[in-house]
């Protein structure tokens, strides 16, 4: 994972997320159209990864991911979001990262269809980074804000001790 700002104000980025969507819904099919996730940082979007389209039967969890966000973009930090930067960098945990998911679905609930254009939110994202070679700690599954009341979405980061969730995590 790599997360990294420069002197002339480009981040360069590597690191990987991954997104569950769950149709809670008893009766509905969701046809997921068109998804888009962005990364951000500090109120800055910096990475764009459009998803492949699928649909979701009822009662039905589908795993997005492993989302690979990689490459480097010019931001402009304000001075507070600067120092707060070079805290998080020296700490190693990354505190105001977000991944948001701009989705165009269509729904079938029983005869009646439906066009939507949620936005989901996995925003204050507490990432720890591992750089020199060190063990980074664990981060925990995230539940994401979502406009529509249909899905639940699930964030966790992809690391390669783990490439699934935790015991805990699956309870929820």
């Amino acid at each position: 994972m790599q997360f990294n700002l420069t002197n002339n104000n480009t981040l360069y980025y590597n690191f990987k997320v991954n997104i569950t969507s769950r149709n809670s819904n008893n009766h509905g099919k969701i046809y997921y159209r068109r998804i888009t996730a962005v990364a951000w940082y500090k109120d800055n979007d910096f990475a764009w990864m459009s998803l492949t389209p699928f649909d979701q039967r009822k009662k039905n969890t589908t795993l997005l991911g492993p989302i690979v966000f990689e490459g480097n973009y010019m931001i402009n930090l304000k001075s507070k979001q600067l120092d707060e930067y070079k805290e998080e960098k020296r700490i190693g945990i990354y505190n105001d990262l977000a991944v948001d998911l701009e989705i165009k679905i269509k729904s079938k609930y029983g005869g009646i269809k439906s066009n939507q254009y949620p936005l989901v939110q996995c925003r204050r994202l507490s990432v720890p980074l591992i750089s020199n070679g060190e063990t980074s700690p664990t981060f925990n599954a995230t539940r994401c804000k979502n406009q529509s009341q249909r899905q639940t979405f699930w964030l966790w980061l992809w690391n390669s001790r783990s490439r699934s969730r935790s015991k805990s995590q699956r309870k929820r």
